[in-house]
């Protein structure tokens, strides 16, 4: 999965740009934003309970930590995305 860490670099770096207009659709603030909106829900209303700040920004040693990434761009924090801030092209991008 070397591609997806690349790819979770590029995101969190320079958020990720989409043709013709380039305009940033996904970036690290989007994913901020979800870890603060979904710890304030509750420990058993969380949907993505595994997400934390170890996830974004990744320094040193723990960039190159795959299951972060898997955890990172999950299927669930897709969905979060689109029920919590009703970001679908967010959600769909992590997808």
């Amino acid at each position: 999965m070397p591609h997806a860490t690349l790819a979770r670099n590029h995101i969190l770096d320079e958020g990720l740009l989409l043709p013709p207009d380039h305009k940033v659709i996904l970036s690290c603030h989007d994913f901020l934003d979800l870890i603060e909106k979904d710890i304030g829900r509750g420990k058993d209303l969380q949907f993505t309970f595994k997400l934390t700040m170890l996830h974004v920004p990744c320094k040193s040693s723990k960039i190159q930590h795959v299951y972060l990434v898997a955890q990172l761009l999950s299927h669930m924090v897709a969905l979060a995305l689109e029920y919590l801030f009703g970001k679908v092209k967010q959600g769909r991008a992590v997808q």
